[in-house]
């Protein structure tokens, strides 16, 4: 077993290779073009040897393929628009956690039944900061890299800045509940490059000019109720990706997972998403957590994503 300093040096050391691949990937997917895409995923997949780390740039490479994919536009976007070092951290942040010492960690203490966490957790916006420092670190020694806090006030807002800054290594999703609640904070959010807004629809006319210009990575959030229907979801994702929107997240009744309505537009998320059809990456919050966690412990292994025009057609 690896001595703690070992392991520290290790990280550090794979930190820094991952954050010098960003950068040279970033600069290629700046000129928007099917060779850079490629040569970025070239690039990726000759970092590891790991099987499952090749078969996820496989599936990406796969679904880059397909015609009429966003994906392309989507990379090229966000290589573009976001600040280079925040997406270097981002980037640096959920590969050290997948490929490397967050997931062994995650899967070492399930199998010894040491710690039930998961790579993303919760946390409660109401705690005291010296109480919440001392939990993300108890959950990061169980391999939680990444953390949902809801923010509404100003002094939550300084709470996740504060403790962001503590934890370099760790993503923080932040659900903005109001509107105004960073317009102030944002040179700060795109500094600690580890911070993702989350904001309301109805808050992006406000908030979406502001973020693009600091060169924050951020999206939406939304429930599954507040749909009206598939066409008017349509129209408003495109007009969140107008808005420079990178992400949307979804989140279902939480009392009743099983809700058909629910389950009904989980599945066409999933398909937008597997077929790369907008030019924005959707998520349902609570279930995608569950496919991800399962990935990490080797309970469940990448959906084959493969195209073989048109005889893939009909292959889902």
């Amino acid at each position: 077993m690896k001595s703690g300093g070992s392991m520290q040096i290790n990280t550090i050391y794979t930190r820094s290779v991952i954050q010098t691949m960003a950068g040279k990937a970033i600069r290629d997917l700046r000129g928007g073009g099917e060779r850079e895409l490629r040569n970025v995923v070239e690039l990726c997949k000759g970092c590891s040897a790991s099987p499952d780390y090749q078969k996820f740039w496989s599936m990406l490479e796969n679904i880059l393929r397909r015609p009429g994919q966003r994906y392309g536009a989507l990379l090229s976007r966000a290589a573009n628009d976001v600040d280079i070092n925040c997406l270097k951290t981002l980037i640096a942040n959920l590969g050290l956690h997948a490929y490397t010492t967050g997931g062994q960690m995650l899967r070492d203490n399930w199998k010894s039944g040491v710690s039930s966490a998961y790579w993303m957790e919760p946390l409660d916006e109401t705690i005291r900061p010296d109480i919440l420092h001392q939990t993300i670190s108890g959950l990061e020694r169980q391999g939680t890299s990444s953390f949902l806090f809801p923010v509404g006030e100003e002094a939550e807002l300084r709470t996740v800045l504060n403790i962001g800054s503590k934890h370099h290594q760790c993503v923080f999703l932040m659900i903005c509940r109001t509107a105004p609640c960073f317009q102030n904070d944002m040179e700060e959010v795109t500094a600690l490059g580890n911070v993702i807004p989350l904001v309301r629809v109805e808050d992006l006319s406000t908030l979406a000019g502001p973020l693009k210009q600091a060169g924050v990575l951020f999206g939406f959030h939304r429930g599954y109720r507040e749909i009206e229907s598939l066409e008017a979801e349509r129209e408003l994702l495109h007009q969140c990706i107008e808005m420079g929107c990178f992400l949307g997240v979804y989140e279902g009744n939480t009392q009743d997972p099983c809700e058909k309505r629910d389950l009904f537009y989980y599945a066409e998320l999933q398909e937008i998403r597997q077929k790369g059809a907008q030019e924005i990456f959707l998520i349902d919050l609570w279930r995608d957590r569950e496919v991800v966690q399962k990935l990490l412990l080797y309970q469940q292994v990448l959906p084959d994503c493969s195209w073989n025009g048109e005889s893939a057609k009909n292959s889902r």
